[in-house]
């Protein structure tokens, strides 16, 4: 949350004097705008790093090696979670199909799909 939101949320607590509530809103919205500069000239190399970790996954000889692999893919389908249901932040296409695929990617179930889809190259964002 915005410092600055937070100061005005702490004080409108504290006070009978209740805020207009576009003061909030705008300040959400100012730090939205501050977060999508900040990230979306970056996206691309989040997007790079999916890529070396499938391709990582395909080569791995075994089912029970790619577990840290699919860790990392978990937390970022997390990060990109909180950018794009809450910072309302647009992604490219292959953002958003790894996104919706790997939404369950916490399932062993899941996991194991994917690394055979992967290993046998039927995957690709």
């Amino acid at each position: 949350m915005a410092p600055l939101l937070e100061i005005f949320k702490q004080i409108e607590q504290k006070s009978s004097y209740k805020f207009i509530p576009p003061i909030p809103a705008l300040l959400e919205e100012i730090e939205d705008e501050r977060v999508k500069n900040i990230v979306m000239p970056h996206l691309h190399l989040i997007e790079k790093e999916i890529q070396n970790l499938l391709e990582t996954i395909k080569n791995c000889k075994k089912f029970e090696e790619t577990q840290g692999y699919f860790d990392l893919l978990q937390k970022t389908i997390e990060a990109l979670e909180g950018l794009v249901y809450k910072r309302k932040i647009e992604i490219s296409d292959p953002l958003l199909k790894f996104f919706k695929d790997f939404d369950r990617i916490d399932d062993i179930r899941e996991r194991q799909y994917f690394y055979n889809e992967i290993k046998n190259e039927n995957y690709s964002l």
